[in-house]
């Protein structure tokens, strides 16, 4: 039972594979149909087409049968009309012919007048030319020339300013050497009158000063030996006050050795003051005519470098 259900399992299965191929083969025949169908009406619409193409076709040929026709016609019917015109218009040609063989040789001569003319009016626009640059080379020496003597007159121009000003500075310096040599005798004659003056000065301040120096050694012992007695004082005073012999008179003695110290203090500050006023007055009398002769040289000497005097130093030393 089970392999006659088997084997009716495996026919059902068969024909459905043979019903399947069977629907697979009509549908392949109905699109064959289907695309035959398809082709044919193509073929159809194109053997229209050809078909109105090739009756167009005729009708074109017919068309140009009958132009051609016509054309021959009236051709023959131009040759027939224009026969005897052609040799007319041969005549005609002819004629025209010479006449233009007649202007072409009076264009020729007419073309050799033109050349024959250029041809001169080339040699005058040469010749003219060639004076043109005559004249430009005979103007631009003139211009040249013209130049070369403004340029000679603006030299002896800035020649005479250059000459007429060295003039007018050597007369400057002329007259500034004669102010200078002024001045100069001027100073010399001042420096000699300060140089007395400072001898007599300087002689009269080492006097004073000498004068001075003598006084403070005087007042300097005079003070060292009252100093020295005010020192024994008050050390005999400070015995007697360590020894306690006078107490009455302690404070007297204390306020007279104070009175003492600031007097010696004051005599001290005052010598001192005594010979910085005698050394000054010793520096003071150094300065004499000598300092004044090296200044005079040292202007001399500067004025000989600036190119306006020389050869004064030794007038000024000398004096």
């Amino acid at each position: 039972m089970e392999v006659l259900q088997a084997e009716r399992a495996e026919l059902d299965a068969a024909w459905a594979r043979v019903e399947e191929g069977r629907r697979s083969v009509e549908a392949m025949v109905e699109a064959g149909r289907k695309a035959h169908r398809r082709h044919t009406s193509e073929l159809e619409a194109r053997r229209r087409e050809l078909a109105e193409i090739a009756r167009e076709v005729e009708e074109e040929r017919e068309t140009a049968l009958i132009a051609t026709a016509v054309l021959n016609e009236a051709r023959d019917d131009l040759r027939l009309q224009y026969g005897s015109r052609a040799a007319e218009l041969g005549k005609k040609l002819d004629a025209a012919r010479g006449v233009l063989d007649a202007a072409a040789a009076r264009e020729r001569r007419a073309a050799e007048n033109e050349a024959a003319s250029r041809r001169r009016e080339e040699a005058l626009e040469a010749r003219a030319t060639a004076l043109e640059e005559r004249a430009r080379a005979k103007e631009r020496d003139l211009a040249d020339r013209e130049a070369a003597v403004a340029i000679r007159e603006a030299t002896l121009a800035a020649h005479e300013a250059a000459c007429a000003e060295e003039e007018s500075a050597l007369r400057l310096r002329e007259d500034a050497l004669t102010e200078l040599e002024r001045a100069l005798e001027e100073a010399e004659a001042a420096a000699q009158r300060l140089a007395d003056s400072l001898s007599l000065r300087e002689a009269a301040r080492e006097e004073q000063a000498r004068r001075n120096l003598e006084g403070a050694r005087a007042e300097r012992a005079a003070l060292d030996q009252r100093a020295a007695e005010l020192e024994a004082r008050a050390k005999e005073l400070d015995a007697r006050a360590r020894s306690g012999g006078a107490a009455a008179g302690d404070g007297d003695l204390v306020a007279r050795l104070a009175a003492a110290e600031h007097t010696i203090a004051e005599l001290q500050g005052a010598l001192d003051s005594s010979a910085g006023e005698v050394e000054a007055l010793r520096l003071a009398g150094e300065v004499g005519p000598g300092m004044l002769r090296d200044a005079v040289s040292r202007l001399d000497r500067a004025g000989r470098q600036a190119g306006l005097w020389g050869g004064r130093t030794a007038k000024y030393a000398a004096n």
